[in-house]
């Protein structure tokens, strides 16, 4: 065989680094007219693109919502791409349920003046938007290829909206992050709760409080729904995620208390032992509890030393 047959064979083989990264959206029919894509319960990864949040959207008479647009721009023009291929309809609503990079970072597909999210989101993600999007970069590589970060150009109105038959109730809390909407379709039953609920999946906690957390999950667990997308996880028709996501929030606050008060250091409040019915109950556990350690245990310790009269 000639030298040129196998640099031709070589080159065969080589990765092609110039095609695009491609997410493989499954739209799944939950409610009349109300699509959800469940994200894996996984963390960020070159593999999975950083999709591993459930979107959703719905197909009103006046045209399509979409509640939460990805972590990119191309997992937003994807699921541009799907809507129009299942609905043949315009998008008329883009609603971001927090401001968290797997949520916001795709509406670059999305024209902003159809991009609607709280106040308080806005100004999150002015302020730690630039850096949520670096580490993302950082985090999933070539599918971030082309995202910019954007601004979503309209305030969440929280008077109920109507889009065709389709009536749209709002709430705007606070707890999982300093701005969590949570939406509720009174015609279907179907109440998006955003990041507020987790299900199998070990909640995530870089811009949490834990006791606003808690005030959150007891309004959700009084409105009357029929079934319930979460953050991550299987859509539900009951209110046991909700207690779940509470017993962790409860585990946590416990076990970061008792952790203070006996003077223990970050990096032993990591390696404690932890019980063997959270770490079955909750995938990612182990990966995601020492980044909660980081995220909220200094605050624990700073209650500690003002409850003990030390200096800080």
């Amino acid at each position: 065989m000639t030298r040129h047959f196998w640099i031709f064979a070589f080159l065969l083989l080589q990765p092609n680094f110039t095609q695009a990264f491609e997410y493989k959206l499954k739209p799944s029919l939950i409610a009349e007219n109300t699509w959800v894509i469940l994200g894996p319960n996984e963390e960020f990864t070159r593999e999975n693109g950083g999709y591993e949040i459930n979107t959703a959207f719905i197909n009103t008479e006046e045209g399509v919502v979409v509640i939460d647009s990805g972590p990119s721009r191309l997992f937003g023009e994807a699921l541009h791409a799907k809507i129009k291929e299942l609905t043949n309809q315009e998008i008329i609503q883009v609603y971001l349920t927090n401001h968290l990079p797997d949520r916001f970072l795709g509406i670059q597909a999305f024209p902003l003046n159809l991009v609607a999210a709280l106040p308080t989101t806005r100004e999150q993600i002015k302020q730690v938007g630039p850096s949520l999007l670096d580490n993302m970069y950082r985090l999933v590589g070539d599918a971030m290829r082309g995202t910019e970060l954007r601004m979503p150009e309209i305030e969440v109105v929280l008077t109920e909206m109507k889009f065709g038959s389709h009536r749209l109730k709002f709430w705007s809390l606070k707890g999982h992050t300093p701005g969590d909407l949570v939406i509720l379709d009174q015609k279907t039953g179907v109440l998006f709760t955003g990041g507020v609920v987790f299900n199998g999946r070990a909640p995530t906690t870089p811009f949490a409080d834990i006791g606003d957390w808690h005030q959150e999950l007891e309004l959700i667990e009084k409105i009357d729904f029929k079934l319930f997308v979460p953050s991550h996880g299987e859509v539900s028709t009951d209110t046991s995620a909700i207690s779940d996501t509470r017993e962790y929030l409860n585990w946590l606050d416990q076990t970061f208390q008792h952790s203070a008060a006996q003077g223990l250091h970050m990096m032993e409040v990591m390696t404690l032992r932890k019980p063997k019915s959270l770490k079955e109950k909750w995938e990612l556990f182990e990966e995601e509890y020492p980044r909660t350690v980081v995220h909220l245990y200094p605050d624990y310790e700073r209650d500690q030393l003002r409850l003990i009269g030390t200096p800080e």
